[in-house]
């Protein structure tokens, strides 16, 4: 059906309604990363833990919680995407704020978890929107999508390292956090349009 995508119930959702989730999905996949390398030795090093607590306390809880909620976001996505991206974008502009400002590791590793369960429901959002478009427009952009979530997780090792031997750790996530704030204005713009633009409901006629 040509207004229908494939494997998805009801009308293809429109190109535009990507425009906040999916770059919201990448900032996550940066996040998800900038925490490793010389950025995860440096807040080691800052926040007295050893190597093999840098891993388990930073990184894996970001990756482990990202992970098992994955499919619950794209589950919930597919239904009503803004009431899952809105709160997540907020969640992950949150879990960035605490992890800028942390006083020490064990707040740092909630806002690691904070961010990892926005993550889980951003990616599986958008790639629930991505498979929800016309089937003439979804390779093309799932190829964008998975190449951003690539460049981002390259960029989140890159420009993390580069801040914290620069400027110290915390401000990769100020600078996140920044880009935090458009996405989820963003996400929130692309909500309100959504629902500005969805077709008034006829009521019920009772039957005879």
């Amino acid at each position: 059906m040509a207004g229908t995508a494939v494997g998805w119930q009801g009308p293809a959702r429109p190109v535009w309604a990507l425009a906040g989730v999916v770059p919201a999905a990448w900032l996550a996949v940066f996040a998800g990363t900038l925490a490793t390398g010389t950025t995860l030795r440096a807040i080691s090093r800052d926040l007295h833990l050893v190597s093999a607590q840098g891993l388990t306390r930073i990184v894996l809880p970001y990756l482990i919680v990202a992970v098992l909620l994955l499919p619950l976001g794209y589950l919930l996505g597919r239904r009503a995407p803004n009431a899952v991206a809105v709160p997540a974008a907020a969640l992950l502009v949150i879990g960035l704020a605490v992890a800028a400002f942390a006083p020490n590791a064990t707040v740092l590793t909630v806002s690691r978890v904070l961010a990892g369960i926005a993550a889980g429901a951003l990616v599986g959002t958008a790639a629930a929107l991505v498979v929800g478009v016309a089937p003439a427009m979804r390779t093309a952009l799932a190829v964008v999508a998975g190449a951003g979530a690539v460049l981002a997780a390259v960029l989140g090792v890159v420009l993390g390292g580069l801040f914290t031997t620069q400027l110290g750790f915390r401000t990769g996530f100020l600078f996140a956090l920044v880009l935090g704030l458009i996405v989820g204005l963003a996400v929130a713009v692309v909500a309100v349009v959504g629902l500005a633009r969805r077709p008034p409901q006829r009521p019920a006629v009772p039957r005879r």
